[in-house]
């Protein structure tokens, strides 16, 4: 069974800030954050496990280093991706490999998301864009003056086999 070591604070907190992550602080816990270039909401979060003040992160068996990836425009936010525990075991460098591995995984999971959201924007728009389409060949449909006889507005064989089909839209 590998060894807790007592990683201390301003290693992997110079880690964090090496890789482009800002401090913060939610409750008593220091967490490091970095937001998307793409999109600012998402940002990947780092759970330290340092309670701010300390030199050192939590004792053995109290924690363990957490990273996820969170989309929060302010009014709404969710997860996006939850990894698994870094665990505080071995050597401080062994820990700190496998935070930046994490980190990876988790800025590889926003990527993967980010892309995912756009697939959908576009098909939305493709689905808008196909019924704006229909809408204006119908128009130009009904508006076509040889579909229409001047004495009658709707020519009684063509309404009887209009009435006749059913269709699905």
């Amino acid at each position: 069974m590998a060894n807790f070591i007592a990683v201390p604070a301003k290693d992997l907190e110079d880690f964090l800030q090496k890789h482009s992550f800002v401090r913060g602080k939610q409750r008593d816990e220091v967490v490091y954050t970095r937001h998307s270039k793409v999109d600012p909401a998402l940002h990947i979060k780092v759970y330290t496990s340092i309670r701010d003040g300390q030199a050192q992160v939590r004792a053995s068996g109290r924690d363990a280093i957490r990273v996820c990836v969170v989309w929060d425009n302010g009014q709404r936010s969710f997860g996006v991706g939850r990894f698994p525990p870094v665990f505080r075991v071995t050597s401080v460098q062994s820990v700190l490999e496998r935070l930046d591995i994490r980190l990876r995984e988790a800025a590889q999971r926003a990527k993967d998301w980010l892309s995912e959201q756009a697939a959908k924007e576009d098909a939305k728009q493709k689905a808008l864009f196909a019924q704006r389409e229909r809408e204006q060949e119908q128009a130009a449909f009904m508006s076509d003056p040889d579909m229409q006889d001047p004495k009658n507005p709707r020519d009684p064989k063509f309404a009887a086999y209009a009435d006749s089909l059913m269709v699905p839209f």
